[in-house]
């Protein structure tokens, strides 16, 4: 964890988890909370454990765009989610750079599709650099998640088991 300086602010950081349908956002939101994986579609911007998870359709329908904007107002950090085997891309050119936060890319799904060198472009292109190849199914790469969360100063005390 990150060691506290006097005066500053150290509560839990926030996080918003941004990406496509389907991608994973509250897979990986329930892995890192120590809860049991079950589908569950996000219909609405959701808060749990300091993760706001966005719905899909926020990134796909450009106009919604701004509500990722506002969503985003109280997180700490934009993590962008994609899954090694999309197919089409929907984070445009430094999409990264409309957020006050910092931002790092997550790709899921790397027990489907191990060459996970397009889906780290896509992120590159959105204006992440770092990134982590995670599989929420086999648990690969979500421990280094984890402690790079914690080095960050997320700590949701039922979060990040």
């Amino acid at each position: 964890m990150m060691k506290e300086e006097p005066g500053k602010n150290n509560r839990t950081k926030n996080l918003i988890f941004i990406g496509q349908r389907g991608v994973g956002k509250t897979t990986l939101s329930q892995v890192l909370c120590g809860e049991e994986i079950r589908y569950q579609k996000t219909q609405t911007v959701q808060v749990k454990a300091h993760i706001i998870d966005t719905p899909g359709e926020f990134l796909e329908r450009r106009m919604l765009n701004r509500s990722l904007l506002v969503s985003s107002y109280d997180a700490d950090l934009v993590v962008l989610v994609e899954e090694a085997n999309a197919v089409q891309m929907y984070f445009p050119p430094a999409f990264t750079s409309m957020f006050p936060a910092p931002a790092i890319g997550v790709i899921t799904k790397t027990d489907i599709e191990p060459d996970i060198t397009k889906a780290r472009k896509r992120l590159e292109y959105a204006g992440v650099k770092t990134v982590f190849p995670v599989s929420c199914t086999t648990g690969e790469g979500i421990e280094a998640f984890r402690a790079f969360l914690r080095e960050f100063g997320y700590d949701s005390g039922s979060g990040v088991k």
